[in-house]
């Protein structure tokens, strides 16, 4: 039994529409009265592309809810009583209703008289050129980037127009505040979406629609909130996939990041062919001979002084020609040997085992550029994630220059053994104090669906975990990047990986915005919505399921799923039969 399959399908059978409660706190606000609409939504006459979205997306969740359709206008008209304002206009102002400390996704929701305002960051993304705007125009943008430039580097852009959906007509990067507050507002109504497209969407089912007054401001606990659908990007995604990730309330992290990449940046500096045809000296020695082919980038030298310079001069373009706010000064991947050129000889430490046998080494390279670029660009950050071979912090650097974020990349699920646990949190400790006090990265990875690692058919999830984690970081970090498997086609992964991996990712996402959200709450309201009469057996499955993880027993889980199924098939025959028809095909 494919037990990922056996949930998708028991997911897709029973969604379940539930009523939410009316609270009256002063003014409220009557939206749709008996199926009739009572409110019309106003936006600019040239609004942006999230804004459109944001009135687009209230106006389907409130008919979905009461079967009225709110009519999206420019200007208010003396038909409906009820004004709701989406985004700044000449009807809700900047002036009047302030925003600018709204960042990283956050918003502001009101009601005042016979209005809504539903307000947030929603500028469009401008992207600088040069840039690859598609993927034949990769060469042209990358000869622009070095005429720019005059150097033989990579375009740190090349890749930024799969950032866009034009079938949504939307950047990653453009300002999704006021769509937050909409999906804010929706939820306070009673919907929900753990999975992508209808199969997790819930829907209550109320014809009147009242919003209890209010003037409050959302924002979220972490400003970095990367969910990384690996192997699809917007540009090559469906609708549902895009959607479901802006209604997570996830982000790409570019208000601190910047757009060029997140990790390995400083393979750009060398990975261009004539860089590696005409500077060898750039690359480390590795069996004998200097790597310039490996993961097409070649693996560098850092105790190349002109290395060094070069690696300096690029970052110092990307802060000058695109306004970056931070670049990465990570090596390329894969990177976990110490080169045994004369100049590297002596500069790793073996004793400190496989985590930190390169740290010193690494981590001086990434110090002398970061306290160059202090000097020019003092406003500026440079970012290094602690991985592999370089994960413990430097011996020999007390304090690590001052402009350097420090990211940490681990497994969350290594944190259910109690002695990696301990080595992280001490990890964690250490490199706080390397960086000054500055707030960390997280790099995490949600690929237990990946079907070449032994598990493909071992339910992962672990809302517990995530909870205790997210929470005892909510004051020390700025956020996190989670890899997350979905249709990567590289390795075959389908539709069901998200079978169970959708609970990590939507309950990560809740966390996000609010860390204090209780794993249990969290996980009865997710049964009930989506699993109706097994709801209880369900939430049973899925904490054994996170216990039983040490243990790796498939066979104490797929007898408890099996009697589920029974189960739902006699509270719910229609379904049952359809999704006992199914597990059998996908045996």
């Amino acid at each position: 039994m494919n037990l990922k399959l056996t949930i998708l399908m028991l997911v897709a059978g029973v969604v379940f529409s539930c009523g939410t409660g009316k609270k009256s706190l002063g003014t409220t606000l009557l939206l749709v009265e008996n199926g009739r609409p009572m409110a019309e939504i106003i936006i600019a006459n040239d609004p942006t592309r999230a804004t459109q979205l944001a009135a687009l997306e209230l106006q389907r969740g409130i008919e979905k809810i009461s079967g009225a359709k709110l009519p999206i206008a420019h200007t208010p008209s003396a038909k409906y009583p009820v004004k709701v304002f989406i985004g700044h206009s000449r009807f809700a102002t900047v002036a009047d209703w302030p925003t600018k400390n709204l960042t990283d996704g956050a918003y502001r929701t009101v009601v005042k008289n016979k209005y809504l305002y539903l307000l947030g960051d929603d500028k469009n993304f401008v992207p600088k050129e040069p840039y690859a705007h598609a993927r034949g125009d990769v060469d042209r943008a990358t000869m622009d980037w070095q005429k720019a430039t005059k150097s033989d580097w990579e375009n740190p852009q090349r890749a930024l127009f799969k950032g866009y959906s034009a079938k949504l007509n939307i950047w990653e990067g453009d300002g999704r505040g006021t769509l937050n507050a909409v999906y804010g507002l929706l939820r306070e109504l009673g919907m929900e979406w753990y999975l992508p497209g209808s199969t997790g969407e819930i829907v209550p089912n109320n014809n009147t629609v009242e919003i209890p007054g209010r003037d409050k401001t959302v924002q979220p606990a972490f400003p970095i909130r990367i969910l990384g659908f690996y192997g699809k990007s917007w540009f090559q995604s469906s609708d549902d996939d895009i959607l479901w990730h802006i209604r997570l309330g996830a982000n790409n992290g570019a208000e601190t990041l910047g757009n060029g990449p997140i990790g390995h940046g400083s393979r750009l500096v060398h990975a261009h062919q004539n860089i590696r045809q005409a500077k060898p000296l750039y690359f480390g020695v590795f069996n004998g001979k200097r790597d310039v082919t490996s993961r097409d980038s070649g693996k560098p030298c850092l105790s190349s002084k002109d290395l060094l310079q070069e690696n300096i001069r690029y970052a110092q373009a990307m802060f000058d020609l695109l306004d970056e706010p931070c670049v990465s000064v990570m090596p390329t991947d894969g990177y976990a040997e110490l080169c045994s050129c004369d100049l590297c000889k002596g500069k790793d430490t073996p004793a400190r085992g496989f985590e930190g046998k390169i740290s010193d080494y690494v981590w001086g390279y990434v110090n002398e550029v970061a306290k160059a670029l202090y000097k020019t660009h003092p406003d500026k950050k440079i970012t290094c994630f602690a991985y592999g071979a370089y994960l413990l912090p430097p011996q020999n650097i007390e304090r690590l220059s001052p402009n350097i974020t420090v990211g940490i990349c681990r497994w969350r699920t290594d944190l259910l053994d109690p002695k990696k646990k301990t080595l992280y949190d001490q990890i964690t400790r250490e490199w706080t104090a390397k960086a000054n006090g500055t707030p960390l990265i997280i790099w995490d990875y949600y690929l237990h669906a990946k079907p070449d690692n032994g598990m493909a058919n071992l339910p992962v999830v672990f809302p517990h975990l995530i909870a205790e984690d997210i929470k005892s970081r909510k004051h020390n970090t700025l956020g996190e990047f989670v890899e997350i498997y979905r249709e990567y086609t590289g390795f075959d992964c389908k539709l069901d990986d998200l079978a169970f991996n959708h609970i990590n990712v939507a309950y990560t996402a809740a966390l996000y915005w609010n860390p204090d959200i209780n794993p249990d709450e969290w996980l009865k309201q997710y049964c009930a919505r989506m699993y109706g009469p097994v709801a209880d057996d369900m939430f049973v499955f899925i904490n054994e399921c996170e216990q039983t993880w040490a243990s790796r027993n498939t066979a104490v889980l797929v007898k408890k799923i099996e009697k589920i199924l029974l189960k739902l098939r006699k509270g719910a025959p229609e379904y049952g039969r359809v999704l006992l028809l199914k597990n059998f095909l996908g045996r």
